[in-house]
């Protein structure tokens, strides 16, 4: 069974870390610090709790769909994004974040993360930066992705050490991807990108990575290096990074040459045959370990 560490030594091509909000429930077993939690604690708040019987079996995507549409209807004119974030404001960083953020930093890694709080960021003191070139999208605050957390100005993006929000940024409340509805926004803003345009469209010839508008935000990360997947359930609310990489599986059957490697690192009670089947079609190996200790406190963020 691979190491994190013989995958590490393995990649002859720059990684990109994706991680999800596993590593703020590592060596949390209340699981205070999830987004269903959260969410329970939103339907406290707006006399929702008969929401609260039906969250394993709805996903948490369409949940909050509907949460938002029983606040709206009460007459309330709360936003459950922005409640969402203010939740998130006393979240603090441990050991573990410190040591894979700043393993990043020194090996010049970006980061990819599906969260929305700055635990990773605080945890290595980086700030909020924005990455302008003369190809820099006008900045929108629903999609601020060429904004990220950095301890220095970046080259470019996949070259480079920055932690990336793909879902969205506490600082942009209008950003956070939370609902259905924000999802199928972030999908039509990223094939808009990827197919249409012509030769500057990403689909549109073998030399198009460096020409495309993803060029400039975290997408330039996730085409052109490979993926070291860990924290993240994958499950149908992560609907649009799982569009992402079958895109990516796509662009590579398209260019041959272009291809890159990704792993997703799970424990072996995490393992589900439904999500590796998954990630076996879309070329993303699965990688379970003994346990979380040995995901989040590998040697390998030591090196």
């Amino acid at each position: 069974m691979a190491t994190l560490q013989q995958i590490v030594a393995g990649s002859s091509n720059k990684i990109t870390l994706v991680i999800g909000n596993g590593i703020n429930l590592f060596r949390q077993p209340d699981g205070n610090d999830s987004w269903k939690n959260l969410l329970c604690q939103i339907c406290d708040d707006y006399n929702f709790a008969e929401g609260k019987h039906y969250l394993d079996a709805i996903s948490l995507v369409e949940f909050s769909d509907l949460l938002q549409l029983h606040i709206s209807q009460a007459g309330n004119n709360a936003s459950v994004q922005k409640t969402f974030c203010e939740k998130l404001e006393n979240w603090e960083f441990g050991d573990h974040h410190k040591e894979i953020s700043e393993w990043a930093a020194r090996k010049s890694v970006p980061v990819l993360t599906t969260n929305f709080d700055t635990t990773l960021s605080d945890s290595c003191n980086a700030e909020l930066m924005h990455y302008k070139t003369v190809d820099t999208p006008k900045f929108t605050d629903f999609y601020p992705w060429s904004k990220y957390y950095g301890t220095r100005p970046i080259d470019k993006p996949h070259n480079s050490f920055g932690i990336w929000h793909i879902n969205g940024m506490q600082i942009h409340i209008r950003s956070i991807r939370l609902a259905l509805s924000h999802y199928m926004g972030s999908v039509h803003r990223a094939r808009s990108w990827m197919h249409r345009g012509g030769n500057e469209r990403l689909f549109g010839s073998v030399n198009s990575l460096d020409r495309w508008k993803g060029k400039v935000t975290w997408l330039d990360t996730f085409f052109k290096n490979d993926l070291l997947i860990f924290g993240l359930g994958l499950g149908a609310q992560e609907v649009f990074l799982r569009w992402l990489l079958i895109e990516r599986k796509r662009y590579y059957l398209k260019f041959k040459e272009l291809e890159r490697k990704a792993w997703y690192i799970c424990t072996t009670d995490e393992e589900i045959p439904e999500r590796k089947f998954f990630l076996s079609k879309v070329d993303v190996a699965t990688v379970a370990l003994d346990s979380h200790d040995c995901i989040y406190r590998s040697p390998v963020w030591r090196t």
